[in-house]
Parts: structure tokens; sequence; C-alpha cells
């Protein structure tokens, strides 16, 4: 009776550290991207002085770009390499939540080489499909009761990478924006496909039906990382601020 006793709590303190903290970035939000098949990085945004940090895996500091812009409240939608050009640069994907809104792509050297003037506050959405990757800028006028929703679709040169090698990527896969988030994050998906938001340990959190480009309110989630799957396939990762 004493040993099993024994081994029963030998495997309760197995499983109660079985999440171990690698790193602590101090003073930064940090996301994580996948820009090759054998590269992930994390990367924080300094937004008062437009400065982006990545880090490698193990969590050293690779690069440091500033953006060369003195615009308002700009938000990091993704870090990439080759999906907008494919010479292996970094490339940020930005987006400005305020006057003047617009949707910009950034090089190492911190310059816009994209830029499409919105109206309103856009989030740019970027999904693989069968004829390519895409990437969807949505613009919203408002012109008394009525709303005037114009789609914008381009076509890029590479391919959105994701939580699985590019082989496995699902059609559908996307971007969630804005990431991280401290309310509405928009989880691209089809009609009525079933969303599923996971913590980090697993513990299905949420599950919704979608319809289409609809937004989640992550507002009542605690602060941390999550973990999303669209039809039973993960898809994607957040950061609830």
């Amino acid at each position: 009776m004493k040993k099993i006793l024994l081994i029963g709590l030998l495997f309760a303190g197995l499983k109660a550290n079985s999440q171990t903290l690698e790193h602590t970035y101090n003073n930064a939000g940090i996301s994580i991207a996948k820009t090759s098949d054998t590269e992930f990085v994390y990367y924080g945004y300094d937004e008062p002085t437009k400065t982006v940090r990545i880090y490698d895996s193990g969590h050293s500091l690779i690069k440091t770009i500033v953006l060369n812009t003195t615009d308002g409240s700009t938000a990091i939608g993704n870090v990439s390499r080759k999906l907008f050009n494919l010479d292996n640069q970094f490339e940020i994907l930005v987006y400005n939540n305020t006057a003047p809104n617009y949707v910009k792509i950034y090089d190492e050297s911190g310059n816009a080489f994209f830029t499409k003037p919105t109206t309103s506050l856009s989030y740019p959405v970027v999904i693989n499909t069968t004829s390519g990757t895409k990437m969807i800028i949505r613009d919203y006028i408002i012109n008394g009761t009525t709303v005037i929703n114009t789609s914008y679709v381009y076509s890029l040169a590479g391919t959105l990478q994701g939580i699985k090698p590019v082989d496995e990527l699902e059609s559908t896969k996307s971007l969630a924006y804005p990431n991280p988030t401290n309310d509405l994050i928009l989880i691209p998906s089809s009609a009525n496909s079933t969303i599923e938001v996971y913590n980090t340990t697993g513990i299905l959190i949420d599950k919704y039906i979608s319809n289409g480009y609809s937004t989640y309110n992550a507002a009542k989630l605690p602060s941390g990382m999550y973990i999303y799957k669209i039809d039973g396939t993960e898809s994607g990762n957040f950061i609830k601020q």
C-alpha cells in the first residue's frame, strides 16, 4: 500500500512540474513566428520608439529594427521571411490603429516597401490557398447609416509559414489579427467552422461556430499565449496582453 502511495505521489509530482519556465522577457510583449521550415523566432515591439526586436529560439537577440515612421499607434501583425519578398530578410507587417490608417510592410532596414492607405482600422489577413498565398486588406467606410465594405486581395511571392511544416499547411491557414491583443481578435476561417481556443497546457477555454471573418472577444481571457484550432486542426496562436 505504501509502495502504491509513493508511486502515486511521484507521478503527481512529475505532472505538477511538467511546465518548465524557459525564459523571461522583461518589459516586453513577446509573440512567436515560424519564418522557415527550420526557424522559429520570438519578437517584441516597443511602440514609442518604433523598435522591433527579434530573438532566436534560444532567446538570443539576433535583429533590432527601427521602423522609419513617426505615426501614432502602430502595431505589428507578423514577422516573416520570404513571404512578401524572396530575399530571406525579415519582413514586418504593420498596421496603424489611428489616422493615418494604413497597412505597411517594412524590410530589415526599417523602410516600408509596401503601403496601402485605408480609411479606417484594417486588419490584414494572410492565407495560403490552392492558387498561392494571398493577403486580404478590408476597408470600411461609414457614410451615415451605410457601411461600405471594400476588400483588396494581393497575391504574395512566398508562402505563409505556420505551426506545421509548409507541406502540411491547410489551404485555409491564416493569421489572427491583431496579435498581441487585449480586446477583439480576428481569426479568419470558413463559414460554419468550429473554432476552439486552448491555453498552453491544452485545456479547452472556449468554443464557437465562426461565420467567416468574425472576431473573438479575448478581453475575458487572462494574459498569456493561447492556441486556436479550426475544425480540430491546430492553426495558430495569439497573445492576450
